[in-house]
């Protein structure tokens, strides 16, 4: 069995952009991704990775929606494509899922509230 998946979350780099190409309509988008580690000096160095991404068929209609800096998982195929002057990977998107990013809120800034025993017990 063979198989060609790749899953990635990360934030858009642009707004989603829609195109038509030979009666076909399709949405593309650039999904960036980042990686920490320790360099040989210790020092921790980000690095991020560039995603070129595009949906076709109906989904390339909510696609078509997302904004800059919009955090998503896409689940895909990756493709590989020459054309005259060059060659381009892609990620041929089958599914995406738009994540929510919860504003961080600090442990003094909660509403304590006591509970009593008797809850606890049940």
């Amino acid at each position: 069995m063979e198989t060609n998946l790749a899953i990635l979350i990360g934030n858009l780099g642009d707004n989603a952009q829609t195109h038509t190409k030979n009666d076909r309509t399709f949405t593309t988008f650039s999904l960036a991704t980042s990686t920490r580690f320790k360099n040989k000096d210790g020092k921790y160095t980000t690095l991020t990775e560039w995603h070129r991404c595009i949906v076709f068929g109906p989904r390339a209609e909510a696609a078509a929606k997302l904004e800059k800096g919009a955090h998503i998982e896409v689940r895909g195929a990756i493709r590989h494509t020459e054309y005259k002057g060059g060659k381009r990977d892609s990620i041929v998107v089958n599914s995406f899922l738009k994540l929510d990013r919860t504003q961080r809120i600090e442990s003094d800034e909660l509403e304590h509230e006591d509970i009593p025993d008797e809850a606890m017990a049940e």
